[in-house]
C-alpha cells in the first residue's frame, strides 16, 4: 500500500467527506484530490503533517503503514 491507498482507507473509515478534510486540513480540495487520484502525487511534508493529525493518525503511517512507538504513546495518553 501507498500514501494514496492508506489515506483514502483512512477517510472511508473516518466517513470524513473530502471538503471536510480539506478545511480541517487547510488544504485545498483541488490539491486532496491530487494526493487520492489514480496517479497520486505525494503532498509536501507540512500537508501530510496537517492531514495526518486532522484524521488522528501518524504521518509515518499514511506514509509507510507503521505506527511510532512515540505516537501510541500520545494517543494512549490522550484516552
Amino acid at each position: 500500500m501507498n500514501f494514496s491507498t492508506r489515506l483514502k482507507e483512512e477517510i472511508e473509515y473516518t466517513g470524513i467527506q473530502y471538503k471536510e478534510l480539506a478545511a480541517k486540513s487547510d488544504v485545498k480540495l483541488r490539491a486532496l484530490f491530487t494526493y487520492v487520484a489514480a496517479n497520486p502525487s505525494m503532498p509536501p511534508a507540512d500537508v501530510a503533517v496537517r492531514i495526518a493529525n486532522s484524521l488522528n493518525v501518524s504521518v509515518e503511517y499514511l506514509v509507510n503503514g507503521k505506527e511510532s512507538d512515540l505516537y501510541e504513546v500520545h494517543i494512549k495518553c490522550a484516552i
